[in-house]
This record gives C-alpha cells, sequence and structure tokens, in this order.
C-alpha cells in the first residue's frame, strides 16, 4: 500500500490555539504513551499550531512525502494526543512565544514523550535559538520555512533516533526492553506498562535468579520512603498486574513468589 492510500481519511485536526490551557497542568497518566516503531512506512508527526497559511503548505508537502500528518491548535488536546498515540515529532508552531514552547517542551517531557520536538519561529537570532536548543527542541526553522529542507531533517533525526534505540534494547528471552523509549515487547507483542510495572520489570531483568525482598521493591523500585508503613498490598497490586501482561504472549512464568521472602525472577528461559 503507498502512502497517499494510508493516508486517506487521515484528517487533520483544526482548533482555535488555547495557550492560557497550558497554564493548567494536565492530568498526568502514569502510562507512557506509546512509540512509533522503526518498521512503520510512515513518520508521524503533530503539529501544535492554527492552520495558518505556512502551517497548510508544511502539511501538504510533508504529506506527500511520506509523513503521516495531524495538526491541532489546542496545547491540551496536543498533549493529549501525545498521551495516547504514537508520534514521532511534536513540532510547535510559530504562533507560540518561545516561552510557551519550553513550557510545551517541559509538559511533553513529564508525559515521558520520546520523540523529538521541533519548533518554528518567525523570527530569531542565533543566541535564540542556541537557548531553544538547550531548553530541549532538537531543530528550530526560521521563516521563511525550506520545506525540503524540513523533511530531510525530520527523516535524519527519525532514522538516527531508531537506529540508536535498536542498538540499546536490552533482550532477556521473550523480553525485549528499550529504556529509552520507556517500551517492552514479548515475543515482539507490545506491552502497554505502567511506570511502576515497567520499573519492577527493570529491577527483576537486572536481578535474575536472585530473591528480592518485597522491602526492596517497595523502597527501591516503588520509592516508598516510610519503612514503618510499607504498602505492600500496592506492591502485589502491581505485580499481578505485570505477570498478567507478561502471560499474554509468554506460557513462561517469569515472576515467582518466594513464601514470607519476596519474588525471584526466572532466569535460564532458554
Amino acid at each position: 500500500m503507498s502512502c497517499e492510500q494510508q493516508k486517506r481519511a487521515k484528517g487533520a485536526f483544526g482548533y482555535r490555539l488555547n495557550i492560557k490551557s497550558m497554564g493548567l497542568r494536565p492530568e498526568i497518566l502514569i502510562k507512557p504513551p506509546p512509540m512509533a516503531t522503526a518498521e512503520s512506512k510512515l513518520i508521524s508527526i503533530l503539529i501544535l499550531n492554527n492552520r495558518t497559511d505556512a502551517i497548510v503548505q508544511l502539511l501538504e508537502y510533508l504529506s506527500i512525502d511520506c509523513f503521516e500528518c495531524q495538526q491541532t491548535g489546542n496545547s491540551s488536546h496536543a498533549l493529549s494526543k501525545l498521551q495516547n498515540e504514537a508520534f514521532d515529532f511534536l513540532i510547535l508552531g510559530d504562533e507560540l512565544s518561545f516561552s510557551e514552547s519550553f513550557l510545551m517542551i517541559d509538559l511533553a517531557s513529564e508525559i515521558m514523550f520520546r520523540g523529538n520536538i521541533i519548533m518554528l519561529t518567525k523570527d530569531a537570532g542565533e543566541n535564540e535559538i542556541v537557548n531553544a536548543l538547550l531548553k530541549g527542541s532538537d531543530e528550530v526553522f526560521v521563516k521563511p520555512y525550506n520545506l525540503p529542507l524540513i523533511s530531510a531533517r525530520l527523516k535524519n533525526l527519525y532514522h538516527k533516533r531508531n537506529n540508536f534505540y535498536k542498538s540499546h534494547r536490552q533482550h532477556f528471552g521473550e523480553i525485549e526492553m528499550s529504556q529509552e523509549e520507556y517500551r517492552v515487547w514479548v515475543n515482539k507483542q507490545a506491552l502497554h506498562l505502567t511506570r511502576a510495572e515497567f520499573e519492577l520489570l527493570k529491577f527483576f531483568m537486572a536481578n535474575p535468579d536472585q530473591i528480592i525482598p518485597h522491602e526492596v521493591l517497595a523502597t527501591q523500585v516503588l520509592k516508598h520512603n516510610n519503612d514503618d508503613d510499607i504498602p505492600f498490598d500496592f506492591l502485589y497490586s502491581h505485580i499481578k498486574n505485570l505477570k498478567r501482561k507478561l502471560a499474554r504472549y509468554s506460557a513462561i512464568n517469569y515472576i515467582k513468589a518466594v513464601y514470607g521472602e519476596g519474588y525471584r525472577f526466572k532466569g535460564n528461559v532458554e
């Protein structure tokens, strides 16, 4: 199927720009947002800006160059989409001031967005561009926009990021983990884990075939600091949910309870 065929029925979103809503911190989901895989045929982009002439031209150019683009003028809507859909890029349009863009970068980081962030600006000097890069933007483009350059730069960033993530994935039997992407696969099937479940699995994978006490998991992994009131029921619930999710795609019982002591993660899975 061609890129154009895949894009049919993929309408763009048009909303009034609502920068004031950025001052209201959104409800942060515990689970990290999904991440597009390197095998995806389309590079996915979310643009935060109203549909100005320049943005429409950018959308049209990227859409015929095998990018899948969505657009919204509402910051809260953009954050919600970043939490619940897979995007490779967030493009912050030139209707946002630098301070508003920096706030959006911080909020995207809070919800663990792992894609690249691009800033568009109507006017910026060298010092402003350097500051934007230091604040977390991966690239800054100044109007008038060179569309072929933007497209080429996005592709370059996309391939570099995915090659890096692939080379840094951990493998443990049927389990594959990318700490940078905050993602886990079992038998190549993606698992959607909460932050606590991900941290527990990461700790288990680093300590196979060892009995890990409940207290260690609660204090070192779940970061519970009150030794006199450790919420073991909370820990048990996370372990139960993690085991259930692993069992969806594996017949191996990786996490076994050791009565009165803690848990052991199965190391020999050959």
